[in-house]
């Protein structure tokens, strides 16, 4: 099989049939669709089975985090590709052809960030860039479609609509699960990097994105509070004692000038919450994912790493 969509669903009924019913009218037609439910409250699986009876659904008994139910979702899926679409994105027609066909154009690229637009004018995000203060970034977020740019190499996907190369991804052991909400792909992408993988931006694969609408919104206390968590736990976890070192400076001040941006959105109590709990776990964080020691694998110089950095903060 070409491709297997995973998607990770929760309360997300209204959402998950509009995205279903783009990805059916895709022009690629091998494909499976493979949703992981989060204990939803809604009636979500149960119309999703009246109305698109070919897709593979999968109930947990709790929610476990998004992570965890793309994971669970990839171990199901039988695709050498993997499509990971947010409930609340819908794909053109064409996203997954050009997408496949960029990424396979790509030989060392591991994903593909695609273009995802709030609407026809304003850009979601042309995939993951990485601070010089520690913060994933979405790139070109809010700016005219035109931003976007060609073709290049960014740090990470975003998933909201990514595609994967399979046998990769399961070398990388996958999303971190530690993770439970957010921010997995841009991990998943640092982490592909600092061994020597791409993830190759494809202009022409578009999609539509409603923003976070499941979750509560972009500015919910709730997103807010996991952001700063895990870009806490990204830092611990992912770079190496000399980069955190080097870049010491740059990372406290990115931490205060997230706490003062949240304080004036409303939200300071939230972001400060995330970064308590980050570092009251950073040994567990660390300690979670040994099927990834990428810093022992010398496939990354120091010039490369610092190439990730851009002067921006999340």
């Amino acid at each position: 099989m070409r491709c297997s969509f995973l998607i990770a669903n929760y309360n997300g009924e209204q959402e998950l049939l509009h995205c279903l019913q783009a990805i059916y009218a895709s022009a690629e037609k091998d494909f499976e669709v493979i949703v992981t439910d989060n204990a939803s409250m809604d009636d979500s699986i149960l119309k999703v089975k009246q109305n698109f009876p070919d897709v593979r659904v999968f109930s947990l008994r709790e929610n476990q985090g998004v992570p965890f139910a793309l994971n669970h979702a990839a171990a199901q899926a039988q695709g050498d590709f993997l499509a990971v679409v947010h409930v609340d994105t819908c794909v053109t027609p064409d996203w997954l052809s050009n997408a496949i066909r960029g990424l396979e154009n790509s030989e060392t690229a591991f994903a593909a960030a695609t273009r995802i637009m709030k609407n026809d004018s304003v850009l979601d995000s042309a995939g993951y860039g990485y601070a010089q203060t520690g913060y994933p970034y979405r790139i070109a977020t809010g700016k005219k479609p035109e931003k976007a740019g060609k073709q290049k190499i960014v740090m990470a996907p975003s998933n909201a609509a990514a595609l994967y190369r399979r046998e990769i991804f399961e070398e990388l052991g996958g999303f971190d699960e530690t993770l439970f909400f957010t921010l997995e792909d841009a991990e998943i992408g640092l982490r592909a990097a600092m061994r020597g993988y791409d993830t190759v931006f494809l202009p022409d694969a578009v999609a539509y994105h409603s923003g976070f609408s499941v979750s509560g919104g972009e500015e919910s206390d709730f997103r807010v509070r996991f952001k700063a968590r895990n870009t806490i736990y990204i830092r611990h976890k992912d770079l190496t004692g000399w980069m955190r070192l080097k870049y010491a400076w740059h990372l406290s001040r990115g931490e205060r000038r997230v706490m003062r941006k949240s304080r004036k959105r409303g939200m300071g109590q939230a972001c400060k919450q995330g970064f308590n709990e980050a570092y009251d776990t950073v040994k567990r964080c660390r300690k979670a994912y040994k099927g990834c020691k990428i810093l022992r694998k010398k496939k990354i110089s120091r010039r490369m790493f610092r190439n990730l950095f851009k002067r921006k903060v999340w």
